[in-house]
């Protein structure tokens, strides 16, 4: 179930169906009233610490994956994750004094809208315990949420401009500035690297196969209403599904 005290989410990500003829998409939309920097210059901004992910390679095997809608060379997302790709490494930095914190597990479930694209609602967590989340899961001390890609999708970064949605909550108040709760991202990158969600998927999506996931690259940056980097999120989520995240709006 979603977490309510949720307020905007985001993008999850990404991903694109090991599925016949299918596989690429439009992001949905949402905004953010904030300043928006751009999040290379915030990841820059962090002290003493590095949050950049490492980028993973998965090479494509044509038995695995499926073309993107349009086609395109290049767009065909993998369906195989093992390895590097199959690891969460995600850590969050609080700029001023650089404070990491890890982001240890990773779920990912479907948000249907009548007459609309499926999204992917994804949450990376720490200190929730490992498994799908359930009403009564342990609080995590910190989440990430990130929503608003319609499926099915490719291998193109998507960024806040194509509708993306980020909302970093800190249950443990150290990490979000002026005791902030939650906070939502000013500037988003997200690059899908795999993906399996069905093996024979229609449009719209509405359901996937047991052991489905989606596996991606993320960088997220929040800052003050001036402007200033407040806490960078980045690294690499590998979300399987979780019947429990998906919701119908």
């Amino acid at each position: 179930m979603k977490r309510l005290l949720v307020i905007g989410f985001v993008l999850g990500w990404v991903a694109a169906a090991a599925c016949g003829d299918d596989a690429a998409g439009s992001p949905d939309s949402s905004g953010a009233d904030a300043a928006t920097v751009d999040v290379t210059d915030a990841a820059d901004a962090v002290a003493g610490a590095d949050v950049e992910g490492e980028d993973v390679d998965v090479a494509p095997d044509a038995a695995d994956t499926c073309p993107s809608a349009d086609g395109q060379p290049g767009d065909a997302l993998p369906s195989v994750c093992s390895g590097a790709c199959a690891h969460q490494d995600v850590v969050a930095t609080r700029v001023a004094g650089g404070q990491t914190r890890a982001l240890g597990e990773g779920h990912f479930g479907l948000t249907l809208s009548a007459g609309a694209a499926t999204t992917l609602y994804v949450e990376a967590t720490e200190g929730a315990g490992p498994g799908c989340p359930t009403e009564t899961s342990p609080t995590p001390a910190y989440l990430l949420t990130l929503s608003g890609a319609e499926l099915p999708l490719g291998t193109t970064t998507l960024t806040e401009a194509d509708g993306l949605n980020a909302t970093l909550v800190d249950f443990e108040g150290d990490l979000l500035p002026d005791g902030l709760v939650f906070a939502s991202a000013d500037a988003i990158a997200l690059t899908p690297t795999a993906a399996a969600l069905c093996t024979a998927c229609a449009e719209p999506i509405t359901a996937v196969d047991p052991g489905a996931f989606v596996a991606f690259d993320v960088e997220v940056a929040i800052v003050s209403a001036d402007g200033d980097p407040l806490v960078t999120v980045a690294g690499h989520v590998y979300a399987p599904h979780c019947d429990s995240l998906d919701a119908t709006e």
